[in-house]
């Protein structure tokens, strides 16, 4: 189980979509990431503090997560970030066509499907 954190950005807290318990940590990059609150068997992440050589917390309150390190015993705690466990995710996004026609003929070019020229065109 996790410490419950004072710092409300960071602390224990629900999905909005499915209403899972979970806990936002700082990634390495510094954003913002939703991990599960409880650890399971297979996490892919860790969660972790970091702390001055005086023992103080660098940011109190603000848990950090990371990719598990392989040398990690299978038995040690380990997480799972929310967004590939929530229920209510929505799949990706796709470009309707009609969209895709429209902004072609926008451009006045012969466009792919994703917007990815066709092969032995010529330069615009």
């Amino acid at each position: 189980m996790i410490a419950v954190v004072a710092d409300p950005h960071y602390g224990p807290s629900r999905c909005n979509g499915c209403g899972g318990s979970i806990v936002w940590a700082a990634t390495e990059a510094g954003r913002r990431m939703p991990v599960d609150a409880q650890a399971v068997a297979g996490g892919e992440l860790e969660l972790y503090a970091e702390y001055f050589a005086a023992g103080e917390p660098v940011d109190p309150g603000v848990q950090r997560v990371r990719n598990r390190p392989a040398d990690r015993p299978a038995n040690s705690p380990a997480w799972r970030c929310h967004w590939i466990t929530c229920s209510a995710r929505r799949g990706p996004r796709r470009i309707p066509a009609d969209v895709v026609a429209f902004i072609a003929r926008a451009c006045g070019r012969k466009w792919g499907p994703l917007f990815a020229r066709r092969r032995g065109g010529g330069s615009a």
